[in-house]
């Protein structure tokens, strides 16, 4: 009995969806500009204008900033300035620096909006960033997930848990909300 052996070119073909592999979150915030009211206290830790939007969440003195509650009122708030107007905003976290030993608390409430008009005005509330209250010396970590929104200016409201009580922070976030992509699907063809 005779063996025949033949083989025929067989196409694969893969669907790559869009998505599929995890990509990092984008940050608009990160580098961007912002402003405090009222103003930060830069003689004390200091701000080189940049500590809340470059990165860096240690769990230390050093690369936070705020207001001393000595000589600040409530409710303390940050504008970032996100440079163009974004239309997937999907959240927004503010990493805050808790020392109990030192008076300076988690924050009683941090409520977030956004403006597309200015960077004083139309701004429309978007919910509360919420975190869980661990009792902890930590950074704490306030998230507000509501989106999308659109906005070019991002407006963080602290109120701090009792009078007189510092509010520290060491990173504001705004991320682009998930599923948000102008890629489409894929087809790609293996032979």
């Amino acid at each position: 009995m005779r063996k025949f052996w033949f083989s025929i070119p067989v196409a694969v073909l893969v669907l790559v969806v869009a998505g599929s592999i995890p990509a990092q979150p984008v940050n608009y915030a990160a580098g961007m500009t912002y402003t405090a009211d009222p103003p930060l206290r830069t003689d004390w830790l200091g701000d080189s204008g940049g500590e809340l939007t470059d990165g860096v969440k240690d769990w230390a003195w050093g690369p936070v900033t705020g207001w001393d509650g000595m000589t600040a009122t409530n409710p303390r708030t940050i504008v970032l300035d996100l440079a163009s107007a974004k239309s997937d905003i999907g959240s927004v976290v503010v990493t805050v620096f808790v020392s109990i030993s030192s008076a300076v608390p988690p924050q009683k409430q941090i409520l977030v909006s956004g403006s597309s008009t200015s960077a004083t005005a139309g701004f429309a509330e978007w919910g509360e960033a919420v975190t869980k209250d661990t009792g902890d010396e930590a950074n704490y970590t306030y998230t507000w997930t509501g989106g999308p929104f659109a906005a070019r200016w991002v407006k963080v409201i602290l109120d701090s848990q009792t009078p007189g009580s510092h509010s520290l922070l060491s990173e504001i976030e705004v991320f682009k909300a998930e599923g948000s992509s102008a890629v489409g699907d894929e087809w790609m063809l293996y032979q």
